[in-house]
């Protein structure tokens, strides 16, 4: 899908830049295109729309920091991986780096690659809250790490006039990160209007780029007969996510892609990182959640946190579980849901195991569903008792 239009526009109006998207909803990916088109490789974006632009496809020198799927347990982890990171950028541009500590060693690479190329250095981050959100519900370590992070972001702040484009993405825009509490050109476009769908797919791209793969369901067969009547599904399971204050809804690619390649609707972006921490920190505050769906917020409370002081609220919105359903300009009021069937099921089904602590606690609701429909209301309040007298 050609996202070079938003891209180019990131380019032309910009320096540093920071985007909060949930996870697995193409991060990487965007920063992986915004290094190519930086490192001059006009080959791999031929028939796109930024090849019919004016853009001149100067190769810049591009740092690439990556946090996605690494463990790090304590601040030694992280202060290695860092260097480790560092010196592989190094390696990629046969620099050698003599400083060991993560923030010099930072410092040095930004200003050998300038002295080296003639030319400003991008600097790309891609989750650079992981090590933070990776220790949640650890207080103590996760302030931890965000001192060590802290002075890392600290380089990019310093070094405003070597740098040509950066840009950070991540779950959070935790506060107290030096990135975001120095650095006044970074332009937090999260909930900007003209970049809500500058991942995920819009319902144009879907009918742009999908329609031969949804015409592959209806012939499958056996999950639908109509072109109309599987769009109509595709749209239900895994359409419905708001980025903005604009009625533009995105769906989420993850889930899109698995749905195409395995024939079938099921919960793919929850199964693949079910959110323990969330599930936990609701449970131990004894969260409403029968407030969630509905609720109404105003701007500020999208905005940065604290580590030390978690909003369950906007956590949830940040990492995908809630997500805009409709702005109302006069009262400046958002108002949120349940993006999808996907996330509404799985989410609630989550809740009830980790409130109950029971794995099977999913095959209890199937059976009151059950015994609803055919009014067998005496194994219905039975079933139920039985539940509740097992809440921990």
């Amino acid at each position: 899908i050609d996202k070079t239009q938003w891209i180019y526009q990131l380019i032309m109006q910009g320096e540093a830049y920071f985007l909060s998207r949930p996870r697995r909803f193409g991060k990487s990916l965007l920063l992986s295109t915004i290094a190519a088109i930086f490192e001059g490789k006009r080959a791999l974006f031929q028939g796109l729309w930024i090849d019919k632009t004016n853009y001149e496809w100067t190769r810049y020198p591009v740092i690439r920091i990556d946090f996605t799927g690494k463990n790090l347990e304590n601040t030694e982890s992280l202060k290695k991986r860092l260097l480790f990171m560092l010196q592989e950028n190094a390696d990629r541009y046969g620099i050698r780096l003599e400083n060991r500590e993560y923030d010099t060693s930072f410092q040095e690479l930004i200003m050998a690659l300038c002295n080296q190329y003639s030319q400003k250095v991008v600097i790309l981050i891609d989750e650079y809250d992981n090590a933070m959100i990776e220790h949640i519900t650890d207080v103590t370590k996760a302030v931890e790490m965000r001192e060590v992070l802290k002075v890392f972001y600290g380089v990019i702040k310093g070094s405003d006039e070597y740098l040509k484009f950066s840009m950070l993405t991540g779950v959070s825009k935790f506060s107290k990160v030096s990135i975001f509490s120095g650095l006044n050109n970074l332009d937090d476009i999260t909930m900007d209007q003209a970049y809500g769908s500058i991942v995920g797919y819009s319902e144009q791209e879907m009918g742009r780029y999908f329609d031969e793969r949804v015409k592959g369901l209806v012939r499958d067969g056996e999950i639908g007969t109509t072109e109309a009547e599987i769009k109509a599904k595709i749209r239900k399971w895994y359409n419905g996510y708001q980025f903005s204050k604009r009625e533009e809804r995105v769906y989420n690619p993850w889930s899109v892609l698995q749905c195409f390649q395995k024939q079938d609707f099921k919960n793919y972006w929850f199964e693949s990182a079910t959110p323990t921490f969330l599930i936990n920190l609701i449970k131990g505050r004894a969260y409403d959640i029968t407030q969630l769906d509905g609720k109404q917020v105003k701007d500020y409370q999208f905005s940065t946190y604290e580590v030390e002081n978690l909003d369950i609220l906007a956590l949830l919105v940040q990492t995908g579980y809630l997500t805009i359903q409709h702005y109302h300009r006069d009262d400046e009021l958002y108002t949120l849901g349940y993006p999808n069937r996907e996330v509404r099921e799985s989410f609630l089904e989550a809740l009830l195991v980790g409130i109950s602590e029971r794995h099977d606690a999913g095959s209890d609701i199937v059976k009151l569903k059950h015994y609803l429909e055919n009014g067998d209301l005496e194994s219905f309040f039975k079933t139920l008792r039985h539940f509740f007298s097992e809440l921990s």
